[in-house]
């Protein structure tokens, strides 16, 4: 105590007591110092494998469902297949470029909101893809405007006489072609982040036991939950995304281009356009919500911190022991 009547506290203490506060907050959960005592019980592993198993499958449907759009997105936007493979490396351009980034920034900041914030990129590049729809519209297969869609090697429209007229110009819609290529870049961002940082993150947060459980089946879907681990593997995840990305593209190509205003023609007719954006929109919409859950999880799990730290304790008195058997 000093002459004012104050209470001297040793450096040392107030030090050991601020690395005390940090290290707590790091295994809670919660978003810029919001961490209610009541969602502390979401922060265990069996948590994060559930929501990083969602985020999977939705992240992974994203490629398939955009192949299974391609060949109506070259007929409504008159471009060609080789522009068409241009979209599909688009992706391997971001991930080759990033990978030693994420690589670099999981070892320094929180990785389940990196992961978040992948997942939000992959997100924005659904809704982005879907942005020439709400530029441009749907079809108009009675317009003879000859830039709304490639048949074959021919543009075609109808003319007053109920009969096609055809012209071999053609003229790709250069600026739709544009945001889908940076749409499937920005996708290879996204999903590089999760299958960097994901696959680190659980192993970290689980015991060396049963990390190996949790990985594998951080790639398969769960039949079972009980209180020790995880029991029957269905399916992988990884199958899983996939194929719910080619089914929802295969369901909303049945409807068309604009599901209100369909035009009286039959989906086997070559002017019919089906609704490539909904399963996007769709797709991006559940992306955007299973990643928000992400931001909260804290950068190591408590339970796994509490095991390392008496591990260190184990060692650490080991190493002792032996030091003294040498001197």
């Amino acid at each position: 105590m000093d002459s004012n009547g104050d209470v001297n506290v040793p450096l040392k203490d107030l030090n050991h007591k601020e690395a005390i506060d940090e290290t707590e907050s790091s295994v809670k959960c919660g978003v810029f110092g919001f961490q209610p005592k009541w969602i502390q019980r979401l922060a265990n592993p069996k948590v994060l494998l559930l929501n990083f198993a969602i985020v999977s499958v939705l992240q992974g449907s994203y490629l398939p469902y955009l192949v299974g759009s391609l060949t109506t997105l070259e007929k409504r936007y008159a471009y060609d297949g080789k522009l068409t493979g241009l979209i599909l490396i688009a992706d391997n351009f971001s991930s080759l470029l990033l990978s030693p980034i994420f690589g670099y920034l999981g070892n320094r900041l929180n990785r389940s909101r990196l992961l978040a914030s992948g997942m939000l990129i992959v997100s924005f590049s659904c809704y982005l893809t879907t942005l020439p729809y709400f530029i441009y519209g749907a079809t108009d297969i009675h317009s003879k405007n000859k830039t709304s869609m490639k048949l074959g090697n021919e543009m075609c429209y109808s003319n007053e006489g109920n009969e096609i007229a055809c012209d071999e110009s053609e003229t790709t819609v250069w600026p739709a072609y544009i945001t889908i290529w940076i749409a499937s870049f920005l996708n290879g961002v996204g999903y590089t982040a999760f299958y960097t940082l994901s696959l680190p993150f659980v192993d970290d947060n689980v015991s060396k036991k049963n990390a190996p459980v949790y990985i594998s089946i951080h790639f398969s879907f769960l039949e079972k939950l009980n209180k020790s681990c995880f029991v029957g593997i269905l399916s992988t995840i990884r199958l899983i995304g996939p194929s719910f990305g080619f089914v929802c593209s295969s369901i909303c190509l049945r409807l068309y281009e604009d599901p209100w205003n369909a035009p009286d023609i039959e989906i086997k007719d070559p002017r019919w356009i089906g609704a490539w954006w909904l399963g996007l929109l769709i797709i991006g919409s559940m992306l955007f919500i299973c990643s928000l859950p992400l931001f909260a999880f804290p950068s190591q799990l408590k339970s796994n911190k509490n095991k390392k730290t008496k591990h260190e304790e184990c060692e650490k008195e080991n190493t002792d022991k032996s030091k003294g058997i040498i001197y």
